[in-house]
């Protein structure tokens, strides 16, 4: 079973080294050993939260 969030998905979002291909709701696995989803650690890093990215958002929201 795949989950395909349109504009969401992880090839979407660039996270993937190979996209996972999706045509007419079917998704093509690749040849790769496993379930071949190679992730570009690279991409998924530069989104990386960190303690203080993650508390100016909280405090950015909250205006008591």
């Amino acid at each position: 079973m795949l989950e395909d969030v349109v504009g969401g998905s992880l090839t979407e979002l660039g996270l993937l080294a190979e996209p996972i291909r999706v045509e007419r709701g079917i998704g093509t696995p690749s040849s790769r050993p496993g379930h071949g989803i190679v992730v570009d650690m690279a991409a998924v890093r530069a989104h990386a939260l960190t303690p203080e990215g993650v508390r100016r958002g909280f405090s950015a929201a909250s205006k008591d």
